[in-house]
């Protein structure tokens, strides 16, 4: 089969082409067609050798779309995922370089005049874990969808803004991964007005509250994953009932106490919380029940509340900033103003906000700045801020919308229960 595409290739006009203009091909592919095409031509394969770091950025940027500042942040960040202690200084500094370039009105990877190795290992990154993923979350939250309209799984090929919303939240789960996994003190020791309040809020307060939403429909993916596994692995890492009924069970290195729902729910949070590439090692790699188990056993062990929390502990952070210091978002929550669904757009003007049709539904066509506790994991589990119009249409998505939303909230309005 590879044999018959080169000989195509060979006999082929492509590869006929002047230099000039197979440059122009290559310039103009994503990283599939990138790959696809350098390794069934050796012509190609040649002409991308002779200039692999702008081609290789010109193909970034077309995959990634409007990702590419996640993208590029991700991979600079990425040493403090492994941090054994909080480092403040540090996680404000990325903050500040990932501000500094979503203000940008274009940007591309190679403004940041990365290596060629760089560029690699952020492609590697988003061909070996990210698209994985992504695949596997389409599958997962509208076959969830599906199972809430009692119909098959609708065309799981994504519109461009479905992508996008898809690309840029896993980038920015992994992003937040490496910024906010390991979590401050609850007090501030470090000298840098960040302690584990502030900590918290800023994860809430970066984006537009349907984009945390976004973040949040991808924890609960790895949520209900890890939970499975955590189901699967109980007996092997348990130690078992205390030898007197009663009597406080010691914990030896390896082992867990997954039968207490408060630290269960840590542990699994502070696993989640190791990001994507974990994700992925667990979904992709595992080869059979032992080897997830000492999988398991190297990884669990760091207990986090703070990581994306969206119980008590997120909904006290919330109105607390609200009683406090409320933001523009909050103000506009407090005046109800008007939020209409304006279309799914590629790429939204500055001046305009362009939310998803399910967050325009669930709120009427007004603003809230709520995210996290308000909102529960039932309607994540298909991605309902993932999703363009023309889905939600089509799937029956909107009448399940406004099912779980009755369901949870029996007509009242969220935002009169929070302080505003």
């Amino acid at each position: 089969m590879e044999r018959d595409i080169r000989t195509k290739f060979r006999d082929s006009r492509l590869e006929r082409l002047p230099p000039e203009l197979r440059d122009h091909v290559l310039s103009f592919l994503d990283l599939d067609g990138l790959k696809a095409l350098v390794q069934a031509s050796p012509v190609y394969h040649g002409q991308y050798l002779s200039n692999r770091k702008r081609l290789l950025t010109s193909c970034m940027d077309t995959t990634l779309k409007t990702a590419t500042v996640e993208a590029i942040v991700c991979y600079v960040s990425a040493p403090l995922q492994f941090a054994e202690e909080y480092m403040p200084n540090e996680v404000l500094h990325c903050l500040g370089v990932y501000q500094a370039r979503q203000a940008l009105p274009r940007y591309s990877i190679m403004d940041d005049n990365p290596t060629t190795d760089e560029i690699a290992d952020m492609a590697a990154f988003h061909l070996g874990i990210v698209r994985p993923l992504m695949q596997e979350y389409i599958a997962w939250s509208l076959g969830n969808l599906a199972g809430e309209t009692g119909t098959r799984p609708y065309n799981r090929t994504l519109s461009t803004t479905e992508e996008i919303r898809l690309l840029r939240s896993m980038y920015r789960f992994q992003l937040w991964s490496n910024l906010f996994r390991v979590c401050p003190d609850t007090q501030d020791r470090h000298g840098a007005g960040l302690d584990g309040r502030k900590f918290m809020e800023l994860q809430f307060s970066f984006f537009e509250p349907w984009e945390v939403e976004e973040i949040f429909c991808i924890k609960t993916f790895a949520k209900v994953k890890f939970d499975h596994i955590f189901s699967r692995i109980h007996r092997d890492v348990s130690p078992g009932p205390p030898a007197i009924p009663g009597q406080r069970r010691s914990m030896p290195a390896g082992f867990f106490d997954f039968d207490h729902p408060f630290k269960r729910e840590r542990l699994l949070n502070g696993t989640i919380a190791l990001g994507l590439n974990f994700l992925h090692t667990v979904l992709f790699e595992i080869k059979d029940h032992d080897h997830l188990v000492s999988t398991m056993r190297n990884h669990i062990g760091r207990e986090t509340f703070c990581f994306l929390n969206n119980d008590d502990v997120g909904l006290d952070v919330q109105n607390k900033r609200r009683r406090s210091k409320p933001s523009l978002r909050d103000r506009k929550q407090g005046r109800r103003d008007p939020l209409p669904f304006l279309g799914d757009v590629v790429v939204p003007s500055i001046d305009t906000t362009h939310p998803p049709l399910a967050w325009t539904l669930i709120w009427e066509g007004t603003y809230s700045s709520l995210v996290g506790y308000f909102i529960t994991d039932k309607v994540r589990k298909w991605g309902y801020v993932m999703w363009d119009a023309a889905r939600l249409e089509k799937t029956g998505a909107k009448e399940v919308l406004k099912r779980q939303w009755e369901s949870d909230w029996l007509g009242q309005d969220p935002r009169d229960l929070a302080i505003t």
